[in-house]
């Protein structure tokens, strides 16, 4: 889980690939979870956008969630060229307030490049 968060947190386009295993559960749930919060970058990327719904279709899927959820609008976003292909989505954040995902109020944020939200 921590290598997968420093990898992302580097932002290198080389790390794509442990970015997509890890997204798609290779590493178990704590890993993807910290992948998923950190895909923008990664985004345009098949392999990424291949492993995210690889794992919507898997019974983690629903483990993964509300993160899953949110790289997956964000990924879309990119797609359609709504931040992600000039690199304004610069870093995104979901913060749980309680102590199990599933019962956990979410709030998530979003900074975009010269943006705060």
């Amino acid at each position: 889980m921590f290598a997968i968060m420093s990898l992302a947190e580097l932002r290198s386009p080389r790390f794509w690939s442990a970015i997509a295993a890890a997204i798609s559960g290779t590493w178990g749930l704590g890993p993807a979870r910290s992948a998923l919060k950190r895909v923008a970058p990664y985004g345009h990327h098949r392999a990424v956008r291949t492993a995210l719904a690889s794992l919507r279709a898997s019974p983690r899927g629903e483990d993964c969630d509300p993160y899953l959820h949110f790289a997956e609008r964000l990924v879309a976003d990119i797609r359609r060229g709504a931040g992600g292909a000039s690199g304004s989505a610069q870093r995104v954040g979901i913060v749980s307030t309680g102590s199990k995902l599933g019962d956990a109020a979410t709030g998530v944020r979003m900074e975009a490049a010269g943006v705060g939200v």
